[in-house]
């Protein structure tokens, strides 16, 4: 998904006219591009969820210096996330940092936490999103979220038992 199909979205122009999902049969080019409600709203969200992650990995990497290997990857992917996901025109959000717990692995619950979360929401937009291509890329975001869980839950495991 591109920038640029988000200005589309908001000057009227559907990705389902685009993809070819329209209800008639006259080719995709051919038809008028329409609206698919919602979805610049489901963009924007995104694109604000991401923002926050980016805050909250920014005040952990702070905190906890010895984490920036693991964070550093975090935030460059939530970075390109508010790049997709914010409208062409719009300025791009990016927050300051979001202060993190002292303990290493309450922070880590936390940064797990707010990825799940993220996720969750990634998943139930991508599935009440109207276009396709915008579908597409909330869930392939969602997909993105889901492995940070699991690093985090690595990294956790490895607290636990003393090897972090």
């Amino acid at each position: 998904m591109s920038r640029r199909w988000l200005l589309g979205v908001a000057a009227g122009a559907g990705a389902a006219a685009a993809t070819g999902c329209a209800g008639t049969s006259a080719g995709p080019s051919e038809q008028a591009p329409t609206v698919v409600p919602g979805d610049l709203d489901r963009a924007r969200r995104a694109a604000a969820d991401a923002a926050e992650l980016v805050a909250v990995v920014a005040g952990a990497a702070r905190r906890h210096p010895e984490l920036q290997p693991l964070l550093t990857g975090l935030g460059d992917r939530h970075r390109t996330h508010i790049e997709a996901f914010t409208p062409e025109g719009e300025p791009v959000a990016l927050p300051g940092r979001m202060p993190a717990p002292r303990s290493r692995r309450a922070t880590l619950r936390l940064l797990r936490a707010r990825e799940q979360r993220a996720a969750g929401a990634a998943r139930r937009a991508a599935a009440d999103a109207g276009s396709g291509e915008l579908a597409a890329a909330l869930a392939s975001c969602a997909a993105c979220l889901a492995q940070h869980v699991r690093l985090l839950s690595a990294a956790l495991a490895d607290t636990a038992t003393g090897r972090s």
